[in-house]
Formats: structure tokens, C-alpha cells, sequence
């Protein structure tokens, strides 16, 4: 008697970020999606927040930054007068005309790709088309999800753009949480691992999908994709590739499972510590004074 196919849930706080991918798999998988739980705003993780730099530093930071990297400066700007994220921007561009697109993110072009016409679908239109339930919540690690995740009972759940889960959340999948990471783990664990590489000094960069444990992002990975990190690159530009560049990734992680493959090499220990998002210093004397920093 044939295995039946896994099903998947998806948890995921970006939408556009979570259509782009579904999107994607829905057209060129056979992947069956049971859920979407969709994290809100309201209830923000925890981190210590440290002491404000001077005003005075903070003005001279942002404009030596915007001297820099001017493009990551009007996309900020972008967001400030509509309230769409950068990606939320692209999505309409895209609809409206292919060609602006194509010019205004080049990083949208991968030669490994399958087309599938129009990549930026919003997540609520994705989840119309093919009939998916969309659960929204404040925040997944909540007793009442990690309830709902576990009386769904996926086999696979995919984290898209989400906080650290809890082990709660993660027990809840029969098979495990898949996740994808800027980086060619184990090296580069945490956040913002586009920005830490070129600290680093690193030439070649990638995307690793990866089961979820407890410790960020130490679960044994399932497939990794290489790319060189192309001349005068910020980690902006970085990490639109890597959101691009990881569909084909996806693409066999889900198809393999689909045909009763799965992967699981365990990671060895890291070769950097696990990093976290760069404060607005530590972007300027990266960008602005190129300073020299130990991993």
C-alpha cells in the first residue's frame, strides 16, 4: 500500500514573503497545504533594549549610511510614505508593469527557476485561489495555537519569515519544521546573516533549508544552494537574492518529500557565533569606515 502524501501547515509573519513561496510550490508541486497561521504585530519579542546612542551620532550614522547604500535608504523612505514593505512595493510593481520590476530588482532573476509567471502574490490571493484557510494570530507560540497546530496535525510545517518557535510549536508537526536560512550553515546561525557574511569577509554565500530545533538554527539541514556574493553587494541586495534564489530550493525539498525522500544531515559545530540584527552602529562602521571585526 502506497505511503500518502504529507501534509503541510505554514507559519509565517511576513504575507508577501509567504506568498511568494506558497505561490510558487502551488505551481509547481503537488504539495497540499491544510493551514496558514499568520502572526500579527501586536504582541513583539522579547529583547533588551540598550540605551540610545546620542541624537547627534545617530544623525551621522544615517546620513553617511544613505551616502552608501542610498538604495536601501529610499526603499526605507518608500515604506515611511505608503506603509508597504519594500517586497509589498515590489508585489504591486510587478502587477502593474514586468519590465519596471525586472529593472528595479534584478535579484528577482534566476536562470533555475521554473516560470510560473508572477512571483510577488499576495498572500491572502494565494490562499483564495487554492482554497487554503488562513488562521490569524498574535503570536504563534501561544497555548491556543500550538493547540490549533496540534489538533491539525501536519506532517511538515513550513516557517516563512517567523520569530523563534517554541518546542511547543514544534512538536507539533508529525515530521518536523522546515525553515530557510541566508547562509551555508552551520556557519552564520541567527539573524541578518546576509550583513555578518560580508562582514566577514565571505565570497560565497547560499541558502539552507533546514528541519527547526530548539537552538536557532541548528536542526539537521535537508539541502543548500551556492552562489558567489556579487561585487559592491549590501546585505540588501543579499537578501532579496536569497529570497529569489532559495524557490528552486524549496521546490526539491517539497517534491522530494512528496516522493517519500527525506533528508537529514546533522550539523557540526559552528565555525562563528550565532549572530544577532546589527545595530545602526555597527551598519556604519561596517558600510562607512570598513572596520575589521572578529567572528
Amino acid at each position: 500500500m502506497a505511503t500518502p502524501a504529507p501534509e503541510f501547515a505554514v507559519v509565517t509573519s511576513s504575507g508577501v514573503e509567504a506568498g511568494l513561496v506558497l505561490n510558487y510550490l502551488l505551481k509547481t508541486t503537488s504539495i497540499r497545504i491544510k493551514r496558514v497561521y499568520v502572526e500579527g504585530a501586536g504582541e513583539p519579542s522579547k529583547r533588551t533594549v540598550s540605551k540610545p546612542a546620542p541624537l547627534l551620532d545617530r544623525l551621522n550614522w544615517h546620513v553617511s549610511l544613505a551616502a552608501r547604500i542610498p538604495r536601501v535608504y529610499r526603499w526605507r523612505a518608500v515604506s515611511r510614505l505608503t506603509g508597504w514593505s519594500h517586497l509589498d512595493a515590489l508585489s504591486k510593481v510587478e502587477r502593474l508593469h514586468q519590465g519596471l520590476f525586472d529593472w528595479l530588482c534584478p535579484e528577482a532573476r534566476d536562470p533555475e527557476r521554473a516560470p510560473v509567471g508572477r512571483l510577488l502574490v499576495p498572500l491572502a490571493e494565494v490562499a483564495r485561489e487554492h482554497q487554503i484557510e488562513i488562521v490569524e494570530t498574535p503570536n504563534i507560540n501561544r497555548p491556543e495555537s500550538v493547540e490549533s497546530l496540534r489538533a491539525l496535525g501536519p506532517d511538515v510545517i513550513i516557517g516563512l519569515g517567523t520569530r523563534i518557535l517554541s518546542p511547543g510549536v514544534l512538536a507539533t508537526a508529525k515530521r518536523g519544521v522546515l525553515n530557510g536560512h541566508s547562509a551555508i550553515l552551520p556557519a552564520y546561525r541567527g539573524s541578518v546573516a546576509e550583513f555578518w557574511q560580508l562582514v566577514g569577509g565571505e565570497r560565497e554565500t547560499g541558502v539552507t533549508i533546514h528541519w527547526m530545533a530548539p537552538r536557532v538554527d541548528s536542526g539537521a539541514i535537508c539541502a543548500i544552494r551556492r552562489w558567489p556574493i556579487p561585487e559592491g553587494a549590501d546585505h540588501f541586495s543579499l537578501r532579496l537574492r536569497s529570497l529569489f534564489y532559495r524557490l528552486p530550493l524549496w521546490q526539491k525539498v517539497v517534491g522530494d518529500l512528496l516522493l517519500g525522500i527525506e533528508h537529514r544531515i546533522e550539523q557540526g559545530p559552528s565555525p562563528t557565533r550565532t549572530f544577532l540584527r546589527p545595530t545602526q552602529k555597527e551598519l556604519f562602521d561596517f558600510y562607512c569606515r570598513q572596520a575589521n571585526r572578529r567572528l
